[in-house]
């Protein structure tokens, strides 16, 4: 009897953990979305440099992503130490963080010498105003419709 229940318990905290995590990732592709019509709106695109744009945009923002989530995850891992990580593991921990904000800047990097073949110097300057405009108003939405000082499930994933 004991064994079922703990079957139970343990396939409900999975059916749920499951749960949570599909909404974190709905969460995120509704923020993508959001982004990008916003930039969309602001850069006036012709439907030639849409097509070269789009690609090249998608994959910086998957790399980025790739880079945010293992930040996260070790960002994770250093929050809720309660003292068992030994202080070598911990070096090894802030060695990669460094690591992937050094990557993080390689990407941005290479990403910009990619977007400077397909969009005009006049654009690019569009979207980084664009991608600075949207984080502002992600945040005057959340904070208008949650409250002030209120943590949130993080913001758009903007390069830059």
């Amino acid at each position: 009897m004991k064994t079922i229940f703990s079957i139970s318990i343990f396939s409900l905290l999975i059916v749920l953990s499951a749960n949570a995590q599909g909404k974190g990732e709905k969460f995120r592709e509704q923020m993508k979305a959001k982004k990008v019509a916003f930039i969309t709106s602001k850069l006036d695109l012709t439907v030639d440099e849409a097509q070269s744009f789009w690609p090249v945009y998608n994959e910086h923002e998957k790399s980025l992503d790739e880079l945010h989530d293992k930040k996260r995850s070790i960002m994770k891992k250093i929050h809720h130490n309660d003292g068992s990580i030994k202080d070598d593991e911990l070096i090894i921990m802030i060695d990669q963080l460094t690591d992937i904000d050094l990557n993080e800047a390689k990407e941005n990097k290479s990403y910009i010498a990619k977007v400077k073949k397909v969009l005009p110097a006049g654009k690019i300057v569009k979207l980084f105003e664009a991608e600075k405009d949207f984080k502002h108003t992600l945040l005057k939405e959340y904070k208008g419709g949650h409250g002030e000082g209120h943590g949130g499930p993080g913001g758009p994933n903007c390069g830059f």
